[in-house]
């Protein structure tokens, strides 16, 4: 059993975003022929994060060293927060190319390409630099080869990383899986996340990123799982008192483009755009290590309890049970080669090649 946050309301509610988000990008479209020339390329590009967080900051400097480097032939124009709806919305907007650049975590694009929920496994990777060489692997490759021909998106670069996301709770320290039992914890739309859950013994609480705060507020859910930065951005202190180092999954952030657009531009172009991906994703990886970093003595300072001696190997072994339920979507075998490496690490410039 899991809660979703008014089910029946969502469903009309979804349709009607869907809806809006469409006419949004028709007049986007229509008003860029009045507020730029003719030869002018308009990159739109959508995300969930806050305008104050590294996707949108890294983004929009990238789109100023495109500019730059092509004597403004690109344009660049962000619609953070979930402007147009929640993730799979975006990706469908991408793939009709609505728009045609968008950053999305790979466990999003699992839902349409079901090879890339491999992230949303737990504990699959040990570290930041495992997940950012597995994203720049000739395995990851050869998922990003089948991304591009069932759903005509080309990952320009998937190694940008959100960082370790970490358990917090209202009033229930938790250092064992056994001390979720009975809670409610909130995850966003992907279902092997909701099994982690159940496996820890709490219920999951199903809600779009722009909900989790007033789930936490209105007592739907006891408890989340997010990086630390998050947590500090959303002033998650005033409605969760104790926070826990449990660093289960390692979120990465990837940079999509609309394959039909990308073969529009010329092939100088086209370098350019994936030589900037590049350092975007550098730049995201950077700005929240630092910001991940700092955020756990701000949320220490307003108040919650940093719990750090979790009994990381009992969570891990109670998500054992998830594996055979998701190797078939995953591939036979597929986890295991991401958790041993059984993969060849490339350049970024070699991993793009495809």
């Amino acid at each position: 059993m899991f809660f979703i946050l008014d089910q029946k309301t969502r469903g009309g509610l979804g349709k009607m975003k869907r809806f809006i988000s469409l006419l949004i990008i028709t007049i986007l479209v229509f008003a860029v022929g009045f507020s730029v020339s003719a030869e002018t390329i308009v990159l739109r590009y959508a995300h969930f994060a806050p305008p104050e967080q590294p996707i949108e900051i890294a983004g929009r400097e990238m789109g100023d060293r495109i500019a730059e480097r092509t004597d403004g032939a690109f344009e660049l124009r962000t619609f953070p927060a979930s402007q147009l709806g929640g993730p799979q919305e975006m990706i469908q907007l991408n793939i009709e190319g609505s728009t045609n650049l968008t950053t999305h975590s790979a466990s999003g694009l699992g839902e349409v390409y079901s090879p890339l929920a491999i992230v949303d496994a737990p504990f699959v990777f040990e570290s930041i630099e495992h997940a950012r060489e597995f994203f720049r692997s000739d395995l990851m490759q050869d998922i990003a080869k089948g991304l591009l021909e069932e759903r005509g998106l080309r990952i320009l670069d998937a190694s940008g990383m959100f960082g370790a996301r970490h358990l917090s709770t209202r009033n229930t320290p938790v250092r064992e899986p056994s001390d979720l039992e009975g809670l409610r914890i909130r995850v966003h739309e992907a279902e092997s996340r909701a099994d982690m859950i159940r496996a820890w013994g709490a219920e999951p609480v199903i809600t779009p990123t722009e909900e989790m705060y007033m789930a936490m507020q209105t007592g739907l859910a006891d408890g989340q799982e997010s990086p630390f930065s998050w947590q500090r951005d959303n002033k998650y202190w005033e409605v969760q008192n104790y926070v826990m180092h449990t660093g289960h999954f390692i979120q990465n952030e990837v940079l999509v483009i609309n394959e039909e657009f990308f073969q529009s531009l010329s092939s100088e172009h086209q370098q350019i755009i994936k030589e900037e991906a590049i350092i975007w994703a550098d730049e995201v990886t950077r700005m929240y290590e630092e910001a991940n970093a700092a955020a756990v003595g701000t949320l220490q300072e307003e108040g919650m309890t940093y719990i750090d001696d979790v009994n990381i190997a009992a969570f891990q072994e109670a998500t054992v049970s998830m594996w055979d339920k998701w190797e078939s979507t995953w591939g036979e075998g597929l986890h295991f080669k991401v958790v041993d490496r059984e993969y060849n690490v490339l350049s970024p410039e070699e991993w793009q090649d495809y």
